[in-house]
């Protein structure tokens, strides 16, 4: 599936929120994109989620995990995707540890929404084909990605005009209304590359 990006990384040596370490994220994240059941892909994502960041506040671990979780969405099973994009979107929402800080990792929200930016097309397609749940994920990541890279901004809102004028869900109309009118409201103007 993902190994070989899992495997890049030397996990044990990465700071955590985790006084285990992070040597379990790699097992953790084959599972959550495994998972069959919610159960599953709850119990994989609490223990990724407790390990990668704690009370929104981010470890170095974040920046890897952020890269495979968005390797993973490629292969996961529906209900593990619902969760890797619900992980990378708490990733994106995060802010540095104060130990990230003082080894003067300053940085590392940048570099995961970096990283999770890189991901635009998946969300797009998800967008088109997904099940409702991972269209609301999408959608929060995209708004996210406007927010980082302003320069999206025009094709975001085009894709959010468009799916408006579709069938679906109270939820997911909701979350794409106020997604738009947020990224209206407070996304500087830019030119699109």
């Amino acid at each position: 599936m993902f190994s070989r990006e899992i495997q890049r990384y030397e996990w044990s040596t990465l700071r955590c929120a985790s006084p285990t370490g992070a040597a379990g994220i790699p097992i953790d994240l084959q599972q959550l994109a495994t998972a069959t059941t919610r159960e599953m892909a709850l119990d994989a994502y609490w223990r990724i989620d407790h390990v990668v960041s704690r009370q929104g506040a981010l470890y170095e671990v974040a920046i890897p995990t952020t890269i495979c979780a968005l390797s993973a969405l490629q292969h996961s099973t529906p209900i593990g995707r619902i969760w890797l994009l619900e992980l990378l979107t708490i990733i994106g929402n995060g802010e540095a540890s104060s130990e990230e800080l003082a080894v003067g990792n300053t940085t590392i929200v940048e570099i995961c929404m970096q990283e999770v930016c890189r991901g635009i097309a998946i969300y797009f397609h998800l967008l088109e084909h997904g099940i409702p749940e991972e269209r609301v994920g999408c959608v929060d990541l995209l708004s996210l990605c406007c927010y980082h890279d302003p320069s999206l901004k025009s094709r975001v809102i085009w894709w959010f005009k468009q799916l408006l004028t579709e069938k679906m869900s109270p939820e997911e109309h909701q979350s794409i209304e106020e997604n738009l009118h947020d990224i209206l409201d407070h996304v500087p103007d830019l030119m699109e590359h």
